[in-house]
């Protein structure tokens, strides 16, 4: 059931992104023969996203962004007071190519790799994701646009304990996964500005694979065979210019982001990531 869905998410996506492909298009050749070059000073005396051209200038070729999560770890099942985690930083990475029509592909990395502050149950969450996806930009108007994605995720999940109070903590144990699987994406764009803008984002993961279990609150050291798990990611933020030329444009973000990874802990349990984030683009 869960191959069907995620199966039937991909064709629906590649499916409303084939129908407003034309519309991409007829929308920037209108852009293009509009006349005479924008300069920066018109953006930037703009009161709204409506007010000038430039608004929707060709953000096509390579980019690169470089961001940093700070996260602190939750679970479902919930954590003792004296064993949380605190909010910890750590890096999002992300390369890719836009073309002038909208159409892109992108390579992200992320890392998390911490230890809670307790000395009383200390354990440790080391996990990454590797994304490499599909997306295509869809204006919807001059100040609103959507982007739909698509792709594959692998991911690596590690999490030890070395507990000799199994009442506060996950007791001794190490539980493991690692698979690979798809997620697809959509984020709306809203302008509030020629400079700066608001967005809203969610992804949706489903991986399978084999979870190994080596656990003494558990009794047992065994694996557990194609299991699921899932990864839901919502994300808010705003964003705006820092700088800009004929050739680059740089960008800053700031955010807030949840994330609730499904069936993380034996295959069992809930875990999950929430915090703050701030980032930098740069387009080529």
């Amino acid at each position: 059931m869960q191959k069907l869905v995620t199966l039937t998410v991909l064709a629906s996506v590649m499916l409303l992104t084939s129908r407003l492909h034309a519309q991409q298009l007829s929308h920037i050749s209108a852009l293009a023969s509009g006349g005479s070059a924008c300069e920066a000073s018109d953006c930037d005396a703009a009161d709204d996203c409506t007010a000038s051209s430039c608004c929707s200038s060709d953000q096509s070729g390579v980019f690169f962004d470089a961001e940093v999560t700070f996260f602190k770890f939750h679970n479902n099942a919930g954590i003792h007071p004296s064993n949380e985690f605190g909010f910890e930083t750590s890096p999002r990475i992300t390369v890719g190519y836009r073309s002038p029509d909208g159409l892109g592909t992108r390579l992200r990395w992320w890392k998390y790799d911490h230890q809670n502050h307790s000395a009383r149950s200390p354990y440790a969450i080391n996990t990454y994701n590797v994304d490499l996806e599909v997306f295509e930009e869809i204006s919807l108007g001059s100040c609103t646009s959507i982007e739909l994605s698509a792709g594959i995720r692998y991911n690596e999940f590690d999490q030890f304990s070395d507990d000799d109070d199994a009442g506060v903590g996950p007791g001794i144990g190490l539980y493991a996964f690692d698979g690979l699987g798809a997620i697809v994406g959509i984020e709306a764009r809203r302008s509030v500005s020629c400079n700066s803008a608001i967005y809203a984002r969610l992804r949706q993961a489903v991986l399978m694979d084999d979870y190994d279990v080596s656990s003494e609150l558990l009794e047992g050291e065994y694996t557990l065979h194609d299991t699921v798990v899932g990864m839901t990611e919502i994300a808010l933020g705003y964003e705006t210019s820092l700088a800009s030329s004929g050739c680059y444009s740089v960008n800053g973000r700031v955010g807030v982001e949840w994330q609730q990874w499904h069936n993380y802990l034996a295959g069992t349990w809930d875990s999950g990531f929430a915090g703050v984030t701030a980032g930098v683009s740069v387009d080529y």
